[in-house]
């Protein structure tokens, strides 16, 4: 038996028009601190939740990752 649960999300216009996009590709534009990192990766949560899939985050170096998306990912949780 599949239980079958609602996700509620809180979020900007960004993760509605992401969620709601309907295309393989989506971009993000924007400058310094306009929440891109965040609702992309609150995007990728709700995908990967709805979908069962299985998503990876990548950067051009380990510390990048560190000081930018994972940060962002772990403060999101």
């Amino acid at each position: 038996m599949e239980l079958k649960k609602e996700i509620e999300l809180k979020g900007s216009i960004i993760l509605e028009k992401n969620i709601n996009a309907g295309t393989r590709i989506v971009t993000n534009q924007g400058g310094t601190s306009s929440g891109k990192t965040w609702s992309v990766l609150t995007t990728l949560i709700y995908m990967a939740l709805q979908k069962k899939l299985h998503i990876s985050v990548c950067s051009i170096s380990l510390s990048h990752l560190k000081k930018g998306a994972l940060l962002d990912f772990v403060n999101l949780l």
